[in-house]
């Protein structure tokens, strides 16, 4: 029989995987809000709005919870 052996170097995914491609899609976001307000601007998707606005509230909060992470991870660095 073997003995068991731990194996330290195992990465596993943490938040820092995922969180920055929440600037990608805050982007995308924007994407959206902006073709839905030139839309708008236009007459030919004022029923669309409010989409537009939750649009944005998606945008502020990816890009809130990055920049959250990236502040933690400077004060973990410093």
């Amino acid at each position: 029989m073997g003995l068991a052996t731990v194996a330290f170097d195992v990465v596993r995914p943490g938040p820092g995987v995922a969180i920055p491609f929440f600037a990608i899609g805050a982007a995308l976001f924007d994407a959206c809000e902006n073709a839905i307000w030139l839309l708008a601007l236009d007459d030919k998707a004022l029923d669309l709005t409010p989409l537009a606005t939750g649009c944005a509230i998606a945008k502020f909060a990816l890009i809130a919870i990055a920049i959250a992470y990236a502040l933690c991870g400077l004060g973990a660095w410093l």
